[in-house]
């Protein structure tokens, strides 16, 4: 089916390109995005690589009540180190702006995911999950865009306004 939109796929005998674990990752990181006061999501999220948290941290990232209630902006305050809390920043920032397949990019580029993950295959796995979001929100866009009213001489068009992750919806 990957094929069939324009994506790559790798013939394994390790199960399909959503349970691989780097995939399951980057996708937990989308629905955070997508779910910003999950705490579920959130503490998935705080126990893959990409954040790394130990029990103590886990606890004390979602029991801090002084924080945001927005999940992804309070990773920024519970961050180890300097370069972790500059990751978070433009996860953020990057998912504020409904650029998701620029936060995936980034994070593969700047998180320790692919040295937990380190075989090639593990990275074609990565940019064909990469492609495969950077498809369904383009299409996700495309169906949203609509003519608003069929007059000839006022036409409104609507684009998806909301964070466009909310579109795309995956299991994890």
């Amino acid at each position: 089916r990957l094929d069939g939109l324009g994506i790559p796929a790798l013939a394994d005998q390790e199960g399909g390109l959503l349970t691989q674990p780097v995939v399951m990752a980057l996708a937990t990181l989308l629905q955070v995005v997508a779910r910003r006061g999950d705490v579920s999501r959130a503490a998935t999220l705080a126990r893959t690589p990409l954040v790394g948290f130990n029990d103590s941290q886990l606890e004390k990232y979602i029991a801090d009540k002084k924080g945001s209630s927005d999940l992804l902006k309070r990773l920024q305050s519970h961050a180890i180190s300097k370069p972790q809390r500059a990751l978070f920043e433009r996860w953020k920032r990057l998912a504020d702006s409904n650029r998701l397949v620029r936060m995936l990019e980034e994070t593969l580029d700047h998180s320790d995911l692919l040295l937990a993950y380190p075989r090639q295959v593990d990275r074609q796995y990565a940019e064909q999950f990469l492609a495969f979001v950077q498809i369904s929100l383009e299409k996700a866009r495309s169906r949203r865009f609509e003519i608003k009213s069929a007059r000839r001489s006022d036409y409104t068009w609507s684009w998806p306004t909301a964070n466009c992750s909310h579109y795309l919806s995956l299991p994890v």
